[in-house]
């Protein structure tokens, strides 16, 4: 049973915490340090196996906290343990890993409270190590200035108003993390996001951090997407979306291992086969100049590709691939089939999973967005030319900008409108892929290397 405060307070904090008890005592001592004292502590603790628990019992008589132990539940159920409970108007999440700034919570709730019709409030944040040194200072956007919400805040450290959190269902427990985006996704056409461009709390990575944790990540983004789409009935029509795949030819492109096998598979049937298994595509379309790979997708798929030869002058090397678009395009209105979307796919990216596929389409529509690209993020350092030699693209490697981000486009396959070539100010999402999907085969080594992913 939940404590009763002289008065109500005005925050929730509470604190997942699973076997991080060396960490722990930092999280709490950090919300106990707040400027804004009115608030409530809930700490959860999901089955753990290490001194936590020793860390927690010195917390006990608090009466600003409430602890509750339980088996290993999850993030997710949590989540929503915490939401049940809170008192306050405002909650947020802090990991038992992190701790926060001690202005965090202060400046967090004033800036709701000078916005009343605000859903969440998310500031920068201090990515540290391990042992609590600063790496970098990590800045968002200003959210006003960004027409493509496709970036969300962190599902900690981020402070909701909670009766708008309650209305839209809270967390959904068929995830087991990336709470933020989901949580981002309902929220983003109902209501007002606001970010404030000050660290207010410290991220600290390790080697157990989500975040290195890229494939259950993008796992559960996938799951998140098709809930969304479903439960908001988003997408009327799913076979909305033709797909076109240029190929050059062997005897244009003789590096091009059209018919090499992997796996006992052609390179050239790897893509059309995942395209064909998926849902939201109603015609796959291949246009090349080589009458060896025209007749033999003929043979192979008969009816169930629309298959064009096309003039060689057409596919040459220095040809932009956006002229065997256009072909394409004229060849399915002549077959007149209609469609809104189309994907432009490279079959030299053998491992594309058609839920990549779906992901892109789903992204378009939640972001209303004019084109979706593939993308990987790129952590090395990079340099560009300038007077005095070299210097780095971002002057100041411990301030992590995100305009500064940069992302790698996998060449895997692109998602775009119909009329997306008559389009003036072109508005791009993205969605990332997995080491394997985003895999991109040029070179007899490469080919080598891709039977290791598999």
């Amino acid at each position: 049973m939940n404590k009763i405060y002289k008065r109500e307070p005005l925050v929730t904090v509470y604190i997942t915490n699973h076997n991080y008890g060396r960490f722990l005592k930092k999280a709490i001592e950090s919300v106990l340090e707040q400027t804004l004292q009115n608030f409530e502590l809930i700490i959860i603790d999901d089955g753990s196996t290490d001194n936590s628990n020793e860390i927690l019992q010195k917390y006990e008589k608090n009466k600003k906290i409430l602890i509750i132990k339980q088996k290993k539940k999850g993030l997710i159920f949590s989540n929503n343990i915490a939401l049940r409970l809170s008192n306050a108007k405002y909650i947020i999440r802090l990991d038992a890993d992190d701790w926060f700034d001690k202005h965090a919570l202060e400046i967090m709730y004033n800036t709701h409270e000078r916005n009343k019709n605000l859903s969440l409030v998310f500031p920068d944040y201090y990515e540290v190590s391990e042992d609590e040194k600063v790496l970098s200072l990590f800045r968002r956007m200003n959210i006003k200035k960004v027409k493509v919400l496709d970036k969300p805040a962190h599902g900690a450290c981020t402070m909701f108003n909670k009766e708008l959190l309650v209305r839209v269902g809270g967390y959904s427990e068929l995830i087991n993390c990336q709470d933020g985006f989901h949580i981002w996704l309902k929220l983003l056409k109902r209501y007002k996001f606001a970010n404030i461009n000050l660290p207010l709390f410290f991220y600290r990575k390790h080697s157990l951090s989500l975040s290195n944790k890229k494939e259950i990540i993008l796992k559960n983004r996938s799951k998140i997407f098709k809930e969304h789409i479903h439960n908001n009935k988003i997408i009327k029509n799913f076979k909305d979306c033709v797909a076109i795949i240029p190929i050059g030819g062997y005897n244009l492109h003789n590096n091009s291992f059209l018919f090499k096998k992997l796996l006992g598979k052609p390179l050239i049937n790897w893509v059309i086969d995942t395209a064909l298994k998926t849902k939201i595509i109603k015609k796959i379309v291949v246009v090349s100049a080589d009458n060896k790979v025209i007749n033999y997708l003929k043979k192979k798929y008969k009816d169930k590709i629309l298959i064009f030869l096309i003039e060689v002058k057409t596919s040459l090397p220095n040809i932009s691939v956006d002229k065997n678009i256009q072909i394409a395009l004229k060849l399915i209105k002549k077959k007149k089939i209609s469609f809104n979307y189309m994907f432009l796919i490279n079959f030299r990216s053998p491992f594309i999973d058609k839920v990549d596929f779906e992901n892109a389409f789903y992204a378009i529509k939640i972001f209303s967005v004019h084109k979706i690209v593939t993308i990987v993020e790129e952590n090395s350092i990079f340099y560009r030319p300038s007077k005095n030699g070299l210097e780095l693209l971002n002057n100041n490697p411990n301030l992590k900008l995100e305009r500064d981000i940069l992302f790698r486009d996998t060449g895997s396959f692109k998602l775009v409108k119909k009329n997306f070539f008559n389009k003036k100010n072109i508005l791009i999402g993205h969605i990332a892929l997995s080491k394997k999907s985003s895999y991109y085969i040029e070179t007899i080594k490469d080919f080598r290397l891709s039977r290791y992913l598999i």
